[in-house]
């Protein structure tokens, strides 16, 4: 998934920052099985808009809704940033 842009919505007084992901494509069941393998997944499907959460360690977890093209990012140390960016352009390779 190519990353359009990354906009840092708050920074918490105990250093965790929250930043808002735009994709230039919408989320697809594929991409979010895909980070689940790599955290812990929590798939809500019951719902109108499917959503999801996927925690990592480190308290550092993503959530958004599957078809929209955001989604949000808790982090805890920036390299989990870094990391996630990673995960992307993974998915982006295969």
């Amino acid at each position: 998934m190519k990353i359009l842009s990354i906009i840092l919505l708050d920074d918490c007084l105990d250093g965790t920052k929250l930043y808002e992901i735009e994709f230039h494509e919408s989320i697809e069941k594929s991409f979010i099985d895909f980070l689940g393998k790599h955290g812990s997944l929590q798939y809500f499907s019951h719902t109108q808009l499917p959503f999801f959460r996927i925690s990592f360690e480190k308290l550092n977890y993503i959530k958004g809704v599957e078809g929209k093209n955001r989604l949000r990012i808790f982090v805890s140390n920036e390299h989990f940033l870094t990391h996630f960016k990673n995960l992307c352009i993974l998915w982006e390779k295969n």
